[in-house]
Protein backbone atom coordinates (compact mmCIF):
# COMPACT_ATOMS: atom_id res chain seq x y z
CA UNK A 1 0.00 0.00 0.00
CA UNK A 2 2.84 1.93 1.04
CA UNK A 3 4.64 1.57 -2.17
CA UNK A 4 1.43 2.74 -4.20
CA UNK A 5 0.44 6.04 -2.44
CA UNK A 6 4.14 7.26 -3.18
CA UNK A 7 4.11 6.04 -7.10
CA UNK A 8 0.58 7.89 -7.39
CA UNK A 9 2.36 10.96 -5.76
CA UNK A 10 5.26 10.96 -7.87
CA UNK A 11 3.00 10.50 -11.35
CA UNK A 12 -0.29 12.71 -10.15
CA UNK A 13 0.58 14.67 -7.40
CA UNK A 14 4.26 15.75 -7.89
CA UNK A 15 5.28 19.18 -10.10
CA UNK A 16 8.14 18.24 -11.73
CA UNK A 17 6.67 14.83 -13.19
CA UNK A 18 3.36 16.92 -13.81
CA UNK A 19 5.66 19.12 -15.73
CA UNK A 20 8.27 16.67 -17.21
CA UNK A 21 4.85 14.60 -18.20
CA UNK A 22 2.71 16.80 -19.33
CA UNK A 23 2.19 15.86 -23.52
CA UNK A 24 2.95 12.22 -22.22
CA UNK A 25 -0.29 10.32 -22.14
CA UNK A 26 1.14 6.83 -21.05
CA UNK A 27 4.48 7.99 -18.84
CA UNK A 28 6.61 5.36 -17.91
CA UNK A 29 9.15 6.32 -15.04
CA UNK A 30 11.68 3.28 -15.60
CA UNK A 31 12.79 5.81 -18.52
CA UNK A 32 14.62 7.76 -15.46
CA UNK A 33 15.94 5.14 -14.12
CA UNK A 34 17.45 3.66 -16.93
CA UNK A 35 18.66 7.04 -18.32
CA UNK A 36 20.21 7.61 -14.34
CA UNK A 37 22.22 4.32 -14.32
CA UNK A 38 23.50 5.48 -18.09
CA UNK A 39 25.03 8.66 -16.20
CA UNK A 40 26.11 6.86 -13.07
CA UNK A 41 27.80 4.35 -15.32
CA UNK A 42 29.27 6.21 -18.24
CA UNK A 43 28.21 3.91 -20.85
CA UNK A 44 25.37 2.05 -22.52
CA UNK A 45 26.66 -1.92 -21.97
CA UNK A 46 27.41 -0.98 -18.16
CA UNK A 47 24.52 0.54 -17.39
CA UNK A 48 22.58 -2.55 -19.36
CA UNK A 49 24.69 -4.75 -17.63
CA UNK A 50 23.36 -3.26 -14.29
CA UNK A 51 19.94 -2.79 -14.98
CA UNK A 52 19.71 -6.45 -16.33
CA UNK A 53 18.44 -5.20 -19.48
CA UNK A 54 20.20 -5.71 -23.52
CA UNK A 55 21.99 -2.37 -24.89
CA UNK A 56 20.02 -2.42 -27.62
CA UNK A 57 16.99 -2.14 -25.11
CA UNK A 58 18.74 0.86 -23.19
CA UNK A 59 19.61 2.13 -26.16
CA UNK A 60 15.86 2.29 -26.84
CA UNK A 61 15.00 3.79 -23.95
CA UNK A 62 17.13 7.06 -23.90
CA UNK A 63 15.85 7.71 -27.25
CA UNK A 64 12.28 7.39 -26.18
CA UNK A 65 12.98 9.91 -23.42
CA UNK A 66 14.96 12.43 -25.96
CA UNK A 67 11.69 11.85 -27.96
CA UNK A 68 9.71 12.83 -24.91
CA UNK A 69 12.14 15.72 -23.18
CA UNK A 70 12.03 17.23 -27.19
CA UNK A 71 16.10 17.56 -27.04
CA UNK A 72 19.08 15.18 -27.05
CA UNK A 73 20.26 13.24 -24.17
CA UNK A 74 23.44 12.41 -25.33
CA UNK A 75 26.08 12.87 -27.86
CA UNK A 76 28.73 10.57 -29.74
CA UNK A 77 32.52 11.13 -28.00
CA UNK A 78 35.13 8.17 -29.75
CA UNK A 79 33.32 5.01 -29.07
CA UNK A 80 31.12 6.10 -25.88
CA UNK A 81 28.48 8.65 -25.24
CA UNK A 82 28.94 11.84 -23.53
CA UNK A 83 25.69 13.07 -21.79
CA UNK A 84 24.99 16.81 -23.21
CA UNK A 85 23.64 20.41 -20.76
CA UNK A 86 19.87 19.08 -21.01
CA UNK A 87 21.10 15.57 -19.66
CA UNK A 88 23.25 17.23 -16.51
CA UNK A 89 20.47 19.40 -16.20
CA UNK A 90 17.72 16.75 -16.24
CA UNK A 91 19.67 14.54 -13.86
CA UNK A 92 20.26 16.83 -11.38
CA UNK A 93 16.45 17.24 -11.02
CA UNK A 94 15.43 13.79 -10.81
CA UNK A 95 17.95 12.43 -8.38
CA UNK A 96 15.74 12.85 -5.48
CA UNK A 97 12.52 11.92 -6.62
CA UNK A 98 13.79 8.78 -8.46
CA UNK A 99 14.82 8.21 -4.30
CA UNK A 100 11.51 8.45 -3.67
CA UNK A 101 10.29 6.11 -6.67
CA UNK A 102 13.33 3.42 -4.94
CA UNK A 103 11.46 3.47 -1.91
CA UNK A 104 7.89 2.85 -3.48
CA UNK A 105 9.65 -0.17 -4.40
CA UNK A 106 11.58 -1.47 -1.66
CA UNK A 107 9.72 -0.31 1.40
CA UNK A 108 7.06 -3.27 1.07
CA UNK A 109 9.67 -6.15 0.46
CA UNK A 110 10.35 -8.73 2.58
CA UNK A 111 13.04 -10.51 3.78
CA UNK A 112 13.92 -13.57 4.94
CA UNK A 113 17.92 -13.89 5.25
CA UNK A 114 17.52 -17.48 5.70
CA UNK A 115 15.74 -17.99 2.31
CA UNK A 116 17.05 -15.16 0.11
CA UNK A 117 19.36 -15.56 -2.69
CA UNK A 118 20.37 -12.12 -2.92
CA UNK A 119 23.55 -10.73 -4.08
CA UNK A 120 24.98 -7.99 -1.42
CA UNK A 121 27.89 -5.83 -2.67
CA UNK A 122 30.00 -4.09 -0.53
CA UNK A 123 32.30 -1.99 -1.52
CA UNK A 124 35.20 -2.07 0.65
CA UNK A 125 39.25 -2.06 1.44
CA UNK A 126 41.75 -4.24 2.01
CA UNK A 127 42.60 -2.57 5.13
CA UNK A 128 39.84 -2.38 6.61
CA UNK A 129 38.94 -6.21 5.30
CA UNK A 130 41.76 -7.00 7.62
CA UNK A 131 39.46 -5.43 10.76
CA UNK A 132 36.35 -6.94 10.53
CA UNK A 133 35.88 -9.33 7.37
CA UNK A 134 36.29 -13.24 8.99
CA UNK A 135 33.75 -12.41 11.45
CA UNK A 136 31.53 -10.74 8.94
CA UNK A 137 31.42 -13.39 6.42
CA UNK A 138 30.89 -16.20 9.35
CA UNK A 139 27.74 -13.80 10.87
CA UNK A 140 26.35 -13.18 7.33
CA UNK A 141 26.93 -17.02 6.17
CA UNK A 142 25.49 -18.83 8.69
CA UNK A 143 22.19 -16.07 8.76
CA UNK A 144 21.79 -16.46 5.07
CA UNK A 145 23.42 -19.28 3.63
CA UNK A 146 21.61 -19.29 0.35
CA UNK A 147 23.17 -15.46 -0.35
CA UNK A 148 26.03 -14.31 -1.95
CA UNK A 149 28.69 -11.69 -0.82
CA UNK A 150 31.00 -9.76 -2.60
CA UNK A 151 33.70 -7.46 -1.49
CA UNK A 152 34.18 -4.81 -4.56
CA UNK A 153 37.34 -2.76 -3.70
CA UNK A 154 39.15 0.31 -4.91
CA UNK A 155 35.77 2.56 -4.19
CA UNK A 156 38.39 5.73 -3.00
CA UNK A 157 37.40 8.65 -4.62
CA UNK A 158 34.42 10.25 -3.58
CA UNK A 159 32.54 10.54 -6.69
CA UNK A 160 33.60 6.95 -7.23
CA UNK A 161 31.55 6.27 -4.21
CA UNK A 162 28.85 8.46 -4.98
CA UNK A 163 28.23 6.47 -8.71
CA UNK A 164 28.74 3.22 -7.12
CA UNK A 165 25.94 3.39 -4.43
CA UNK A 166 23.60 5.45 -6.93
CA UNK A 167 23.77 2.84 -9.27
CA UNK A 168 23.50 0.22 -7.44
CA UNK A 169 26.85 -2.02 -8.03
CA UNK A 170 27.40 -1.62 -4.15
CA UNK A 171 24.65 -1.97 -1.00
CA UNK A 172 27.13 -0.22 1.45
CA UNK A 173 30.78 1.16 1.37
CA UNK A 174 32.89 0.96 4.26
CA UNK A 175 35.17 3.96 4.56
CA UNK A 176 37.10 6.25 6.79
CA UNK A 177 35.59 9.46 5.94
CA UNK A 178 31.69 9.91 5.61
CA UNK A 179 30.23 11.26 2.12
CA UNK A 180 28.32 13.89 4.00
CA UNK A 181 26.39 14.58 0.73
CA UNK A 182 23.06 14.95 0.26
CA UNK A 183 20.66 11.82 -0.63
CA UNK A 184 23.31 9.64 1.27
CA UNK A 185 23.77 8.24 5.22
CA UNK A 186 26.56 7.93 6.75
CA UNK A 187 26.94 5.56 10.53
CA UNK A 188 29.93 5.43 12.01
CA UNK A 189 30.05 1.70 13.10
CA UNK A 190 34.05 1.59 14.61
CA UNK A 191 37.12 3.07 16.11
CA UNK A 192 40.50 2.25 16.59
CA UNK A 193 43.79 3.66 18.01
CA UNK A 194 46.84 4.74 15.84
CA UNK A 195 50.06 2.83 16.73
CA UNK A 196 53.54 2.40 15.53
CA UNK A 197 55.39 -0.76 14.47
CA UNK A 198 58.79 -1.70 13.95
CA UNK A 199 61.32 -4.45 13.58
CA UNK A 200 61.19 -6.57 17.10
CA UNK A 201 65.53 -6.90 16.75
CA UNK A 202 65.57 -2.70 15.99
CA UNK A 203 69.13 -1.06 16.36
CA UNK A 204 67.11 1.70 18.06
CA UNK A 205 64.59 0.20 19.78
CA UNK A 206 65.04 1.88 22.86
CA UNK A 207 64.71 5.18 21.42
CA UNK A 208 61.90 5.42 18.42
CA UNK A 209 59.14 5.53 20.99
CA UNK A 210 60.33 9.20 21.88
CA UNK A 211 59.39 12.09 19.86
CA UNK A 212 62.92 13.08 18.41
CA UNK A 213 64.07 9.66 18.10
CA UNK A 214 60.44 8.81 16.39
CA UNK A 215 60.47 11.02 13.75
CA UNK A 216 64.58 11.05 13.13
CA UNK A 217 63.98 7.32 12.18
CA UNK A 218 62.80 6.74 8.20
CA UNK A 219 59.13 5.63 7.45
CA UNK A 220 56.78 3.43 5.11
CA UNK A 221 53.24 5.34 4.59
CA UNK A 222 50.29 4.35 3.00
CA UNK A 223 50.08 5.86 -0.73
CA UNK A 224 46.69 7.38 -0.70
CA UNK A 225 45.83 10.33 0.69
CA UNK A 226 43.30 10.96 3.57
CA UNK A 227 41.50 14.31 3.67
CA UNK A 228 44.48 15.70 1.60
CA UNK A 229 47.08 14.35 3.70
CA UNK A 230 49.43 11.43 4.79
CA UNK A 231 46.98 8.94 7.00
CA UNK A 232 48.48 9.83 10.48
CA UNK A 233 48.41 13.34 10.10
CA UNK A 234 45.51 13.56 9.30
CA UNK A 235 44.29 12.10 12.47
CA UNK A 236 47.10 14.42 14.30
CA UNK A 237 45.63 16.19 17.35
CA UNK A 238 49.38 18.91 16.87
CA UNK A 239 51.49 20.11 14.31
CA UNK A 240 54.29 17.66 13.37
CA UNK A 241 57.80 17.74 12.13
CA UNK A 242 57.68 16.30 8.47
CA UNK A 243 58.87 12.37 8.17
CA UNK A 244 61.37 10.83 6.01
CA UNK A 245 59.15 8.60 4.24
CA UNK A 246 61.11 6.20 2.17
CA UNK A 247 58.56 3.34 0.70
CA UNK A 248 55.08 4.01 0.10
CA UNK A 249 52.38 1.14 -0.41
CA UNK A 250 48.18 0.73 -0.60
CA UNK A 251 48.58 -2.27 1.49
CA UNK A 252 48.89 -2.30 5.06
CA UNK A 253 50.23 -5.97 5.59
CA UNK A 254 53.33 -4.41 3.11
CA UNK A 255 53.71 -1.68 5.04
CA UNK A 256 54.01 -3.83 8.19
CA UNK A 257 56.03 -6.73 6.58
CA UNK A 258 58.63 -4.04 5.32
CA UNK A 259 59.18 -2.49 8.22
CA UNK A 260 59.73 -5.68 10.05
CA UNK A 261 62.33 -6.34 7.67
CA UNK A 262 64.53 -3.22 7.84
CA UNK A 263 65.12 -0.36 9.90
CA UNK A 264 61.73 1.86 8.92
CA UNK A 265 58.71 2.41 11.10
CA UNK A 266 55.11 1.62 9.89
CA UNK A 267 51.70 3.34 11.23
CA UNK A 268 49.11 1.50 11.38
CA UNK A 269 45.94 0.64 13.61
CA UNK A 270 46.55 -1.43 17.16
CA UNK A 271 43.71 -4.78 16.01
CA UNK A 272 45.93 -4.78 12.92
CA UNK A 273 48.88 -4.44 14.57
CA UNK A 274 48.24 -7.02 17.59
CA UNK A 275 46.70 -9.66 14.82
CA UNK A 276 50.29 -9.76 13.38
CA UNK A 277 52.65 -8.27 15.19
CA UNK A 278 53.75 -12.10 16.10
CA UNK A 279 53.85 -13.88 12.76
CA UNK A 280 55.68 -10.87 11.57
CA UNK A 281 57.84 -10.36 14.39
CA UNK A 282 57.14 -6.79 15.27
CA UNK A 283 57.44 -4.15 18.00
CA UNK A 284 54.36 -2.18 18.48
CA UNK A 285 54.52 1.25 20.44
CA UNK A 286 52.11 3.95 21.44
CA UNK A 287 52.70 7.46 19.25
CA UNK A 288 54.77 10.14 21.19
CA UNK A 289 52.23 12.73 20.17
CA UNK A 290 48.33 13.21 20.73
CA UNK A 291 46.29 11.63 17.94
CA UNK A 292 42.47 11.11 17.24
CA UNK A 293 41.38 7.06 16.98
CA UNK A 294 40.74 5.80 13.60
CA UNK A 295 37.25 5.98 12.66
CA UNK A 296 35.03 3.98 10.38
CA UNK A 297 32.25 4.53 8.79
CA UNK A 298 29.06 2.91 6.68
CA UNK A 299 27.76 4.97 4.12
CA UNK A 300 24.48 3.92 1.94
CA UNK A 301 22.20 5.75 -0.49
CA UNK A 302 19.13 7.36 0.86
CA UNK A 303 16.83 5.30 -1.72
CA UNK A 304 18.06 2.16 0.07
CA UNK A 305 16.95 3.62 3.58
CA UNK A 306 13.59 1.05 3.35
CA UNK A 307 15.53 -1.81 2.27
CA UNK A 308 14.91 -4.36 4.63
CA UNK A 309 17.65 -6.56 3.16
CA UNK A 310 20.31 -3.95 3.61
CA UNK A 311 19.29 -3.52 7.17
CA UNK A 312 20.01 -6.28 8.42
CA UNK A 313 23.57 -6.55 5.95
CA UNK A 314 24.50 -3.16 7.64
CA UNK A 315 23.69 -4.81 11.33
CA UNK A 316 25.87 -7.85 10.34
CA UNK A 317 28.69 -5.79 9.51
CA UNK A 318 28.24 -3.79 12.82
CA UNK A 319 28.42 -6.51 14.83
CA UNK A 320 31.56 -8.39 13.02
CA UNK A 321 33.59 -4.88 13.94
CA UNK A 322 32.44 -5.78 17.20
CA UNK A 323 33.97 -8.78 17.35
CA UNK A 324 37.53 -9.55 18.59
Amino acid sequence: MMAFFLAYHLLFIDPFFQTLFTNVPHPDLNLLRIFDMVISTGAVSQAAEQLGMTPPAVSQALSRLSRQMGQPLFVRQGRGIKPTAAAISLRQQITPHLSILEQSITLDADFDPALSHRVFCIGSDQNYDLLYIRHTYSLLSEEAPKASFEWVPCLYQEEERHDALRSRRVDVIITSLPLKSPGFYDEEVAQDHIVAACARNHPRIGTVGEFDGFFAESHTALSRYRMNDLFMDSLALETLPARKIVYRNDSLLTLMAMAASTDWLCICPKKIAEEYTGALGLHVFTLPFKIQPFPVYLSWHSSREGDAGLLWLRDKIKAGFTLD
